[in-house]
């Protein structure tokens, strides 16, 4: 994808970032407790406002005890 030109990097920021959540509902859909961990990840370039958020989605209950749910809440800046 090519990010040239003003806004660029956000463009490119937007899409990487709203195509890993919806890859993240997905793979939590098919109870793939990995991949949705690891698409949730990929989604921490969008901060603690959009990451908070997300991760209250009732989909992601059952990754949410997992202790990379609280490296990465730590990661983008929200509370424990």
């Amino acid at each position: 994808m090519h990010t040239g030109g003003p806004g660029g990097a956000a463009r490119l920021r937007k899409a990487v970032s709203s195509d890993s959540f919806s890859q993240a509902l997905t793979f939590a859909g098919l109870g793939d407790r990995e991949r949705t961990l690891e698409a949730l990840e990929r989604m921490a370039v969008l901060g603690p406002v959009r990451s908070g958020r997300d991760l209250f989605y009732p989909e992601f209950d059952f990754v949410r005890d997992d202790p990379r749910i609280k490296a990465l809440r730590k990661r983008v800046g929200l509370p424990e």
